[in-house]
């Protein structure tokens, strides 16, 4: 399995969000960068235990999760997998929230069998194949070649999630995932970055070189509207938690969305860091996070 790490509070808070996005945008096309498997077999770990298995068992809690683009998509997967307990990747949320409105879906991963299972799910939700490419190969080069092809005002209705496993993969290289959000925000996409951090120094490191990247590319906050949402565990840099929840903090940096899916974003984060306000983990430590939105620019 390319990722053990499906279900987790990062996934949780990822999924949550991106699923408010695609159902409040409805963009007509839907890029990603480091896609995964279309779907997983929802086994149990510490790790999901404290993620998914804990929302799920939660949710009824709160009217704004229970209610959420998330929380619907997971219930129609369940009465469509009968038996066999399943839980979506990005591309199958994507598919099943976007099948009746998107016009053409690009999916990229080094693992051929991720993206086999994405071609697998568009059919099994009735995407026809014609409106899907799998493309095997690094997600940043191929979408960043994929928008200098694209004239320009033609990525205006176009949603990029870049999702790579570690923040900083790249930011020493040529082109990097802040490379490819950069490009994507300038050309007007709607675009979304999802990054991780194991400690508060970590985060530092990742800001200070989003921020840079940000800047070399001159790209107008304000213009773009520039909004991001994270969650930090309050343990995160307590030596004493030694827990591994899969990542201790993770946010989303996102540009050119609409004011009603930034809110929409912020209301869930705000109510799923209330919903674990009574989590606790293996170690006996409290799981409760705080959500912010950042202003760093």
């Amino acid at each position: 399995m390319a990722n053990p790490h499906f279900g987790n509070i990062g996934d949780v808070w990822k999924h949550l969000a991106l699923a408010a996005l695609l159902a409040g945008e409805r963009p007509l096309k839907y890029w990603e960068s480091h896609s995964g498997a279309a779907r997983y077999i929802l086994s149990t770990t510490p790790q999901r235990t404290y993620g998914i298995f804990y929302f799920l068992q939660n949710v009824d809690r709160s009217q704004v999760l229970r209610s959420s683009a998330y929380n619907n998509t997971l219930e129609d997967l369940e009465d469509m997998n009968g038996s066999v307990p399943t839980y979506p990747g990005s591309p199958l949320l994507a598919l099943m929230l976007l099948r009746t409105t998107a016009e053409a879906f690009v999916f990229c991963d080094v693992d051929e069998e991720s993206l086999a299972s994405i071609g697998e799910c568009a059919a099994w939700v009735g995407v026809n194949e014609r409106r899907v490419r799998c493309i095997c190969g690094d997600g940043v080069g191929v979408l960043l070649e994929e928008i200098e092809a694209t004239p320009e005002g033609d990525l205006l209705d176009t949603l990029v999630f870049i999702d790579p496993f570690d923040p900083l993969e790249g930011l020493e290289v040529e082109a990097s995932p802040m490379d490819l959000f950069c490009t994507a925000t300038s050309a007007g996409a709607k675009t979304v970055l999802w990054y991780g951090f194991r400690s508060g120094e970590e985060r530092t490191r990742c800001w200070d070189a989003m921020l840079r990247t940000i800047r070399a590319y001159e790209i107008d906050s304000s213009g773009a509207v520039l909004w991001c949402g994270e969650i930090c565990l309050r343990h995160m840099d307590d030596p004493d938690f030694t827990f591994d929840p899969g990542v201790r903090g993770c946010g989303l940096l996102t540009a050119n969305l609409g004011d009603e899916a930034r809110k929409r974003c912020s209301d869930l984060g705000k109510e799923l860091s209330r919903l674990y306000e009574r989590a606790t983990v293996p170690t006996g430590h409290s799981g409760a996070f705080d959500f912010n939105t950042v202003s760093m620019w």
